[in-house]
């Protein structure tokens, strides 16, 4: 197991100790963006979380590696996950990954 996967690993044992949000296994479901932020990686995030919501996950852990993107499109998903009723945990990664800023569209 790599550095990076150890980490993942930790986080989400880590959540799975929490007692579980709803009858079943706990789990958390993960997402990942790699590439510019626009209205399909909101999109795409955004039914990310709806389906953690809806599968009961006690969380959903996105793993992002962004040069940036759209401002619009950033709002969004900013504006999603503070209205998420599940936790949305954000983990740059792999090593050298960045999550920079976004610009006016």
């Amino acid at each position: 197991m790599t550095l990076r996967g150890s980490r993942l690993a930790a986080m989400a044992g880590l959540l799975l100790c929490a007692p579980p949000l709803a009858a079943g296994a706990a789990h958390v479901n993960l997402v990942k963006i790699d590439g510019s932020i626009n209205p399909a990686s909101s999109d795409y995030l955004q039914n990310a979380i709806a389906q953690s919501e809806a599968d009961g996950a006690q969380a959903l852990l996105l793993e992002l590696d962004t040069p940036g993107g759209l401002l619009v499109a950033t709002k969004d998903i900013v504006q999603a996950m503070l209205n998420a009723r599940v936790p949305v945990i954000v983990f740059v990664s792999p090593r050298g990954a960045w999550a920079a800023s976004a610009e006016r569209s």
